[in-house]
């Protein structure tokens, strides 16, 4: 009997579908196949963050935010993805991206090129955006509407390989790494 119970509970897990993805996620990260957000650099040596987002089950058409830069770092060059039509704004008070077609799966959206002007330990923050207030995504519904989207993860510069900013995602207050830490407590 036991095997039989054990049985149909893993059969169920094995058939459960994935849970939805209600809200979509934008990141920075330190390389194109999204598995870091940790690098090192010295003063005067450029580096790439990639700017990737990842859309809700409804897609994403545009997304808006802003980036946090330490005052010692100068971004280069914004290069957008190939899958970007329209860039607005700027990265400090605020950006958006449109997309040519809607898309259902990560996308780049930008490579950002930095110059730190110092050393030091730094970390590269997604923020709401200037004038909306907000990190959100343009959805592929009919007439595009705008749902709010958390950031994924940020970038952080120098920090030691065993901090906590590079051992788990690196995130803000308000991502998916820091829901699954409040219920860790």
């Amino acid at each position: 009997m036991r095997t039989l119970l054990l049985t149909v509970v893993m059969a169920a897990l094995l058939t459960t579908t994935a849970a939805a993805n209600d809200s979509g996620y934008i990141g920075l990260f330190a390389d194109e196949s999204r598995s870091s957000w940790c690098l090192e650099s010295e003063a005067y040596v450029e580096f790439d963050v990639f700017l990737y987002c990842m859309p809700s089950d409804n897609g994403v058409r545009a997304v808006e935010f802003r980036i946090s830069l330490p005052p010692s770092y100068v971004v280069v060059t914004n290069t957008p993805g190939p899958k970007v039509s329209v860039t607005l704004g700027n990265h400090l008070d605020g950006i958006a991206y449109s997309l040519y077609l809607c898309e259902t799966d990560w996308v780049l959206l930008a490579t950002y090129s930095i110059l730190p002007t110092a050393p030091g330990i730094a970390a590269i923050w997604l923020r709401a955006h200037g004038d909306t207030g907000q990190i959100a995504i343009a959805n592929c519904l009919p007439g595009y509407p705008i749902e709010p989207a958390y950031a994924y993860t940020s970038v952080f510069v120098n920090y030691p390989l065993n901090s906590p900013e590079c051992t788990g995602t690196g995130t803000e207050e308000s991502s998916w790494g820091a829901i699954k830490e409040m219920y860790n407590r």
